[in-house]
């Protein structure tokens, strides 16, 4: 069952519960024992607006650093950028998400990936979003997607779903963040030919990042299978977390 995919050690052990959203019927883990809804919007309004989640103010570049260097602290390895245009790939013009730089060829296994684990800022663009910036108060077409990935194989696994959610937690509360006003609302994930279970992590209406756990892979013309190297991507909006000007 799908359910069985969100029953993680650090949920139980670390005081969260899981919910049903009262209003959209998604189910919801939290720390706040009066939470009723999803925390995502529109169950939740924007109230960050003029009410930051975060203790300190950080501009662009000093956010960047600040989640680079949180993960190089934890035995990540930093890798540049990719560029925005992904002549790598046929089946895409441009870099949408992080995990796009290692699709498919590092996710299927063709090649090892140029270090494990690794975190990025990858600037990403996205044009089918266009009609809805100005207009949703949650879209652009560009943005930095921060993220850390973990590549594992049948014969060693790097980490998996329960440290991902824990480097969460560190890094939010590290922030500064309400720990009771974090929800991790579980959804299933699929993009660039892998799927899998996924949690998007919200304050205050805000989507702050999408942890993904990629353990399926799509065959041509046909449904997904079970790849057997779970991949830990971490990535924004879809895929991890944002970091916009």
């Amino acid at each position: 069952m799908l359910e069985d995919e969100y029953q993680l050690d650090y949920f139980l052990e670390n005081g969260f519960e899981r919910k049903t959203c009262s209003k959209c019927g998604s189910a919801y883990w939290t720390r706040d024992p009066d939470r009723i809804t999803c925390g995502d919007a529109p169950c939740d309004p924007y109230s960050f607006i003029g009410s930051p989640v975060f203790a300190k103010q950080y501009d662009l570049p000093q956010m960047r650093e600040k989640f680079l260097s949180f993960f190089e602290e934890r035995n990540h390895i930093r890798v540049n950028r990719y560029p925005v245009i992904a002549r790598w790939r046929d089946d895409i013009y441009l870099t949408i998400a992080s995990i796009a730089d290692f699709q498919p060829f590092v996710t299927s296994g063709m090649v090892p990936p140029p270090a494990n684990p690794l975190t990025i800022s990858q600037p990403c663009i996205r044009l089918p979003d266009l009609d809805s910036v100005g207009r949703s108060g949650r879209h652009l077409t560009n943005f930095e997607m921060m993220a850390h990935h973990a590549f594992n194989n049948t014969k060693k696994e790097i980490y998996w779903k329960n440290e991902t959610v824990e480097y969460c937690d560190a890094l939010l509360n590290d922030l500064g963040a309400d720990p009771n006003a974090v929800t991790y609302k579980e959804e299933p994930w699929a993009g660039g030919g892998n799927a899998g279970p996924c949690v998007e992590v919200l304050v205050s209406g805000l989507e702050v990042a999408t942890l993904v756990f990629m353990d399926l892979q799509q065959k041509k013309g046909r449904g997904y299978y079970d790849q057997g190297r779970p991949i830990c991507e971490d990535g924004q909006l879809h895929r991890g977390y944002g970091l916009r000007s």
